[in-house]
């Protein structure tokens, strides 16, 4: 990974050596190739003197971040039909993912029925995917770890048992399971027929403190549908979009 541009001028605005007269605090730099293992080691190993009264070892880290395939784990809360996990798998950084699915017959049907194994590609008997038949908002806050991405497919909220799944209380744990920089995707029915509900579900998530980008989506047996990204960090569709025409391309 190369180095922020910014990181060179940084260290040069702090240590002042022969080369470099404008640093604030007498010193050596190791930048780039000439930072080292033994090369770091050396200056607490030179013993030629004592060392100042106060030492100051300054580690600069600042990496440049390459876009590509970065997500390795997955969580998917409803699809137990195992679409959304088979199109997970298509990706090879994936290491692994998690189902959450409410009801054991779907997952069962969808990895034992031959018809149904066939849509999802036989998704849910991949040695990268877990299936955990449980109530989602129980299992989350039961849970301590964290995912890249996490995929929200639950049906619309309908009633009680479903509604708690559309709260801040859902969706604050949410929040807490989802990495740094990591994304989470959310089925929020049709903006055009159910235009009040897609916007509250929108209003729902920021009011946790996740940043949101909305998406309307063509599906054929549904017509206009829409999603929501939620991060904790805003969400670049441009730029996703041009990594996924390089990626197609490649």
């Amino acid at each position: 990974l190369s180095a922020l541009p910014g990181a060179r001028a940084e260290v040069q605005a702090i240590v002042r050596s022969a080369q470099n007269e404008k640093g604030i605090l007498p010193g050596q730099a190791l930048l780039d190739d000439d930072f080292t293992r033994p090369a770091w080691l050396s200056i607490f190993r030179q013993g030629a003197a004592p060392p100042p009264p106060y030492s100051v070892v300054h580690v600069a880290s600042h990496f440049q971040a390459l876009a590509g395939d970065w997500a390795s784990s997955f969580l998917v809360l409803g699809g137990g039909d195992g679409m959304a996990v088979r199109e997970i798998l298509k990706h090879e950084s994936v290491q692994r993912v998690t189902l959450v699915e409410l009801d054991p017959h779907m997952t069962r049907l969808f990895s034992s029925q031959p018809l149904l194994k066939a849509l999802n590609a036989d998704a849910l008997a991949s040695s990268k995917v877990k299936v955990v038949n449980a109530d989602a908002f129980t299992w989350l806050e039961g849970y301590d770890g964290v995912f890249d991405v996490i995929v929200v497919d639950f049906p619309d909220p309908s009633n009680f048992s479903l509604g708690k799944l559309y709260t801040t209380s859902f969706y604050a744990l949410l929040d807490r399971h989802l990495a740094a920089s990591g994304f989470a995707v959310v089925q929020t029915t049709s903006p055009l027929v159910a235009r009040r509900g897609y916007w509250t579900v929108v209003s729902t998530l920021e009011a946790v403190g996740l940043a949101t980008t909305p998406l309307l989506v063509h599906v054929p047996s549904f017509g206009e549908w829409g999603f929501v990204v939620a991060s904790h960090r805003p969400f670049d569709a441009a730029a996703a979009a041009a990594r996924q025409g390089t990626s197609e391309r490649s």
